[in-house]
């Protein structure tokens, strides 16, 4: 009899949000708050109706948050530490007793970015169920300098997906990667059905 190893550990690199703005016409702030509304949709996706126990999401890395203009950068600060604020009254959130940790290099965030960030860390810290891992700040390189980096490393990913542009994070050869080409917006639970699919049909 075939046994099935169950999906433990999700990661996605949501590229392409500048590039659904160009495509459409919209500004970085109307993209990056569909983002928003997307994520929030993947945490239901995932940790609820996909029963996945560890999800990674990568926001803006250590070299986007230093080489971007502050004219674009701020308006996406902006946008996710409102999004954290949703996540304190999300449903599933408390339901699934998912604990949040953040992962990165946090000396370059605004005081208002680490504030929404420690509230949300607070609120869910006494949950030990399942685990959201949201990279901000990050850069693979120099570990070392990433907060929270160790404890992420130690639940190794089982799948990694890409959107928009198929540029992985540099993790270990034993996990398996998949690319959605589409931009992070037009990502739907379809595309993210398939992705899991796939995973389970080279098991």
């Amino acid at each position: 009899m075939k046994i099935y190893y169950m999906l433990q550990h999700l990661a996605l690199v949501p590229h392409g949000i500048r590039g659904y703005a160009e495509k459409f016409k919209l500004s970085l702030m109307d993209a990056y708050d569909l983002s928003s509304v997307k994520f929030l949709e993947l945490v239901n996706w995932i940790f609820k109706d996909h029963k996945i126990d560890n999800f990674t999401f990568c926001g803006l890395s250590y070299g986007a948050i230093t080489t971007r203009s502050k004219e674009e950068v701020i308006p996406i600060f902006e946008v996710e530490s409102n999004t954290y604020e949703n996540l304190l009254a999300n449903k599933t959130i408390n339901e699934e007793e998912i604990r949040v940790n953040f992962v990165g290099n946090f000396s370059k965030l605004p005081k208002y970015y680490l504030r929404a960030m420690k509230k949300l860390q607070d609120q869910t810290k006494d949950f030990n169920k399942k685990f959201l891992y949201i990279f901000i700040g990050y850069d693979i390189t120099p570990k070392k300098k990433m907060k929270n980096f160790e404890k992420w490393k130690a639940k190794k990913i089982d799948l990694l997906i890409n959107t928009g542009k198929n540029v992985p994070l540099e993790i270990d050869e034993f996990t398996d990667k998949y690319f959605i080409n589409k931009f992070f917006p037009e990502v739907n639970k379809e595309d993210i059905n398939e992705a899991i699919n796939h995973y389970y049909s080279t098991l």
